[in-house]
């Protein structure tokens, strides 16, 4: 984990290294800027692969030539580094970071492809006067940047590096509008009309002589192996799991009980690997506890336990509304956050499970949507918002249209939207529709890159650890692909997965049903007379924003927190974002 930033023709020395400074808990250990005087590139440093102070950033080629600002791990870097070698690279650090840059000079943007890691990166070719920015394969590392349309560009893991370009003139009415059907702004798109995300598994080249830039998006392989039966993708994510473990610094495990951590630790088990575990106990599910403790045993873990309860909520509620700066409708982030805090007083990385629901097929929707089209009614969705009845009517007269037309992006959205109306459901269903992808992938397609991974980015950095995620490892993912068919004949969700886990512990425990971390909103929002006020504030101050005229829900606080506790959350970190980027916009 670390932060990255950049400046070409925007920033003095000064400037930039307050920018960085911003969002300097993504990497306390060090914090490092360049500048030539047009270009400044920064880096904050969570030391995690050679501790060394060498292996500080920004990072320069031997000849000078090239600078590199990285945030990630490559988790394949040894190899990659031995590779390099033999060809006639040498390297003066132990670090990922070297490698990744000397692999660029070698292969240019084809190098991207050959990482198994996660990744934001930008390397400045100071005698071409190019800079280079890519993203890894699913987008677990964010990357925002700025371009004026002449020659001042500029990047940012986080918006707070590029407040000084943000504005309320600039927010975009459209970013509000799909944020509320999806409950999340989807990439390339932030809440201003100015700034954007670069997407997964991207690539943008800015030739500052010519002020221009181009994105390619072809670069990673995500086809299927060969990989056909449950024994032979245990051996790929028993390799994929060793492989995220590759660090000089403490590794822990976040552990809920569920099927995806327990595979981990199954995993870690078949290798004699032990970890500190960590794990959640929500107030409202104390049962949990005992299985976990069940589970545990069967695998050799022994998690530090989190008894979230009111006045952890309040607390972690308190420290995010400081630092978001990107609105969401996933609350459980504020238990993720306050469990990395735990976490970070004995390591600095943790392996986590997000990515096997996507794609091995974890929620329940997807039986459903692998039998419908791929197809999304818009028109029925505007004709039926025209009708003068109650938002829940007009979701029961969509679901009849999403099951007699087989509408599978309108199944969708019918499954996971959590506004007061349908504000934002065309643009939603447009976005799905052009993508093209089958109903079932669509979480795999948006969900996954613009909810699950940004909150676990949101979570671990403000607690200044970094999160891992052996389930989006490509070899993985590969192999994840040859297993539709599992899903759809034996229509169990996660087949394969809890195949495999249940050789460990047990059938019973394996397929047990969905828990989940989500919070007990509405108790937690409405006890908790820190968010109510704000909550107010923010519904208050969005309806006062011009491009947001009639886009704001009508309803009070209370009644948002009572009926619809998701969107409540969402307008709450939509305010947030508005006002810690407000905050530092002055800077």
């Amino acid at each position: 984990m670390c932060g990255i930033y950049g400046s070409v023709g925007l920033r003095t020395e000064a400037q930039a290294t307050a920018d960085l400074q911003s969002f300097a808990y993504r990497g306390p250990d060090h914090s490092g800027m360049y500048c030539d005087g047009e270009v400044c590139l920064g880096n904050n440093r969570l030391a995690i692969i050679d501790l060394d102070e060498r292996a500080n950033q920004p990072l320069h080629s031997s000849d000078g030539r090239y600078v590199i600002v990285f945030n990630g791990e490559i988790y394949n870097f040894r190899a990659l580094r031995a590779s390099l070698e033999a060809a006639g690279s040498t390297f003066t650090t132990n670090s990922d970071t070297e490698v990744v840059l000397e692999t660029f000079i070698r292969k240019g943007v084809g190098a991207f492809g050959a990482f198994r890691g996660m990744f934001a990166v930008a390397i400045y070719d100071t005698q071409l006067r190019t800079l280079t920015l890519a993203r890894d394969h699913v987008g677990m590392k964010p990357l925002y940047y700025y371009h004026d349309g002449d020659q001042r560009f500029g990047f940012s893991s986080e918006l707070k590096g590029l407040a000084h370009v943000l504005s309320r003139s600039q927010l975009s009415a459209d970013a509000f509008t799909i944020a509320s059907a999806l409950g999340y702004v989807p990439s390339p798109l932030t809440p201003y009309e100015n700034v954007f995300k670069l997407e997964r598994g991207s690539v943008l080249t800015f030739e500052l002589a010519s002020g221009r830039y181009r994105i390619q998006d072809d670069l990673f392989d995500l086809s299927p192996s060969e990989v056909a039966s449950p024994a032979a993708l245990q051996t790929v994510f028993d390799d994929a799991v060793l492989r995220h473990l590759v660090s000089d610094a403490p590794v822990g495990l976040f552990f809920s009980g569920g099927n995806d951590s327990s595979l981990i630790a199954a995993s870690l088990k078949r290798q004699g690997i032990s970890l500190n575990a960590y794990s959640i106990i929500m107030e409202h599910k104390t049962d949990d506890a005992a299985f976990i403790d069940s589970i545990g045993a069967a695998l050799d873990v022994s998690p530090h336990k989190l008894h979230f309860n009111s006045a952890q909520f309040e607390t972690a509620l308190m420290a995010v509304h400081q630092q978001i700066d990107e609105p969401t409708i996933d609350s459980s982030m504020l238990a993720i956050y306050a469990l990395a805090k735990i976490a970070q007083t004995d390591v600095k990385v943790v392996l986590s499970g997000e990515g096997a629901d996507e794609f091995f097929f974890g929620y329940s929707r997807h039986l459903r949507l692998a039998r419908q089209q791929a197809r999304a009614a818009v028109g029925a969705v505007r004709g039926i918002n025209r009708l003068p009845f109650s938002n829940l009517t007009k979701k029961r007269l969509l679901r009849l249209v999403a099951n007699v037309r087989s509408a599978g992006y309108l199944s969708y959205l019918l499954d996971t939207a959590k506004g007061d109306s349908l504000l934002g459901w065309e643009a939603a269903l447009t976005l799905f529709a052009d993508a093209g992808v089958s109903p079932h992938n669509l979480d795999e397609l948006v969900y996954l890159e613009n909810d699950l991974l940004r909150k676990m980015d949101f979570a671990t950095a403000y607690a200044s650890i970094e999160g891992r995620m052996p389930f989006l490892d490509v070899e993985v993912i590969r192999a994840a692909r040859n297993f539709t068919k599992d899903f759809t004949d034996t229509q169990c969700t996660k087949h394969v997965l809890k195949e495999i886990l249940a050789e460990q512990v047990g059938h019973q425990a394996a397929y047990r049903s969905k828990s989940g971390l989500g919070l007990a909103q509405r108790t937690f929002f409405s006890d908790s007379d820190y968010f109510m006020e704000h909550l107010r504030i923010a519904l208050r101050e969005l309806r006062s924003i011009e491009q947001f005229a009639g886009l704001v829900t009508p309803l009070s606080a209370d009644e948002l927190v009572a009926h619809y506790p998701y969107h409540a959350y969402l307008n709450f970190t939509y305010w947030c974002t508005i006002q810690n980027l407000e905050r530092y916009h002055g800077t």
